[in-house]
């Protein structure tokens, strides 16, 4: 059971990946295509500034706790 739970939370977060990249490749073709920016600039720092926390979170958190498995 826990094998079958890590197996689908890594096709789980490789779908997400999948379509994050596709949203971004979506907003630069509509941007150009409009001749205009395609996502907000507030919005696109905060979603990097997410991304950048988030992964910083983990790398922290598994180095102060050796037994966190993902």
């Amino acid at each position: 059971m826990a094998q079958a739970v890590k197996f689908m939370g890594t096709y789980l977060m490789l779908g997400s990946g999948a379509f994050w990249i596709l949203t971004y490749i979506l907003l630069i073709q509509r941007g150009f295509k409009d001749q205009t920016y395609g996502m907000a600039l507030v919005a696109l720092c905060a979603n990097l500034s997410w991304e950048f926390i988030g992964s910083n979170f983990f790398i922290l958190l598994r180095c102060a706790n050796h037994t966190y498995q993902f």
